[in-house]
């Protein structure tokens, strides 16, 4: 022991050296190694073989391997219980070390812990970055904990963000309460906020910014989330980004570029979401595309077709090679077939089963195609389904137009439900009047509530 000053009392039971301590510091050394010197009241304690630097403050860094800590400063309690190395610690950080890897250092009330063979290069705030593979975390700042189970690494953290890596993969930073998973071979770059983007493949997750938590669980790539969105990736695909709190998911070998918003755009196919805004959650599930949402819509794509747009609290949805270009306010088109559906705005729930085309959807009115027809339009809360070859013009009001044959419904204003089972023709229908057709004649118009049928091939 070469020197103490103040009360403390620098005890040495092993066969090592303690050169200094100042203040009420206790420097303990229980095995060969060696404690250089402590200052104020840190004790700094060596059960190993290894050695510990240098102590400043209230710290204890304790060393029960063969490893080494090389200072802690503040109330930091760096811990080394296997071969590697705690370069220093700062504030109430308690870096650990159980395995060979090596933790750089720590600040503030992070606790840098490492049970592998990697390394934890340090750590800001209270963040706890944890390495229990053979990878690296490099830092972490505020309270985010980046913890690697793997080969990987994770470069940094920042804020609250608890970025973690269990495969060979990579998490390069975290800035807010975001909290990248790694647990592929892929990459998970940053994450600002209390975004959680994670990585189960071999893909890439490159940022993640506000609350929103990215993540990717295939071999694709998720570049960026911003706000509370969550893109996940669990295929091949991308997710370029996501804003508010969207969360764009990919599970096949498409790419989903960005939301923004709470929309949720997901892909599990081979086709492209390229955004969404607001609160809609474009889903695609086959080859088609997505290519944004406005508001609360939740456009889904489950077959080779596309969904360009939706705005509000519409849900368009494509099962099938068709395409749906956009819809706003409530509006879910649906397309399970091979036709189109363009747009719809306010609740209107357009779907598409068949070959044929729903243009379009305003209100509440809910357009369902399942044949190989078209549907032009809804307004209101008109439902009108098509499963034949067939044509619904378009619906105003309640009225809920079907049409099973391969004839055509032009139009409904108010109430009416103008249905079709032939091949014959409804031109429209006011009030709350039913117009139904059973042959191959024609219904020219409805008015009031009288009930016009038309059995044989008569005009009524």
């Amino acid at each position: 022991v070469s020197g103490c000053q103040g009360k403390g009392e620098p005890t040495l039971s092993g066969t090592g050296r303690v050169s200094g301590c100042q203040g009420k510091g206790e420097p303990t050394l229980s095995g060969t190694g060696r404690v250089s010197g402590c200052q104020g009241k840190g004790e700094p304690t060596l059960s190993g073989t290894g050695r510990v630097s240098g102590c400043q403050g209230k710290g204890e860094p304790t060393l029960s391997g063969t490893g080494r800590v090389s200072g802690c400063q503040g109330k930091g309690e760096p811990t080394l219980s296997g071969t590697g190395l705690v370069s220093g610690c700062q504030g109430k950080g308690e870096p650990t070390l159980s395995g060979t890897g090596r933790v750089s250092g720590c600040q503030g009330k992070g606790e840098p812990t490492l049970s592998g063979t990697g390394r934890v290069s340090g750590c800001q705030g209270k963040g706890e970055p944890t390495l229990s593979g053979t990878g690296r975390v490099s830092g972490c700042q505020g309270k985010g904990e980046p913890t690697l189970t793997g080969t990987g690494r994770v470069s940094g953290c920042q804020g609250k963000g608890e970025p973690t890596l269990t495969g060979k993969g990579r998490v390069s930073g975290c800035q807010g309460k975001g909290e990248p998973t790694l647990s592929g071979t892929g990459l998970v770059s940053g994450c600002q906020g209390k975004g959680e983007p994670t990585l189960s493949g071999t893909g890439r997750v490159s940022g993640c910014q506000g609350k929103g938590e990215p993540t990717l669980s295939g071999t694709g790539r998720v570049s960026g989330c911003q706000g509370k969105g969550e893109p996940t990736l669990s295929g091949t695909g991308r997710v370029s980004g996501c804003q508010g709190k969207r969360e764009p998911t990919l599970s096949g070998t498409g790419r989903v570029s960005g939301c923004q918003g709470k929309g949720e755009p997901t892909l599990t196919g081979t086709g492209r979401v390229p955004g969404c805004q607001g609160k809609g959650e474009p889903t695609l599930i086959g080859t088609g595309r997505v290519s944004g949402c406005q508001g609360k819509g939740e456009p889904t794509l489950s077959g080779t077709g596309r969904v360009s747009g939706c705005q509000g609290k519409g849900e368009p949805t494509l099962s099938g090679t068709g395409r749906v270009s956009g819809c706003q306010g409530k509006g879910e088109p649906t397309l399970s077939g091979t036709g189109r559906v363009s747009g719809c705005q306010g609740k209107g729930e357009p779907t598409l089963i068949g070959t044929g085309r729903v243009s379009g959807c305003q209100g509440k009115g809910e357009p369902t195609l399942s044949g190989t027809g078209r549907v032009s339009g809804c307004q209101g809360k008109g439902e009108l389904t098509l499963s034949r070859t067939g044509r619904v013009s378009g619906c105003q009001g309640k009225g809920e137009s079907t049409l099973s044959g391969t004839g055509r419904v032009s139009g409904c204003q108010g109430k009416g439900e103008p249905t079709l089972i032939g091949t014959g023709r409804v031109s429209g229908c006011q009030g709350k009047g039913e117009p139904t057709l059973s042959g191959i004649g024609r219904v020219s118009g409805f008015q009031g509530k009288g009930e016009q049928h038309s059995v044989g091939q008569v005009l009524c």
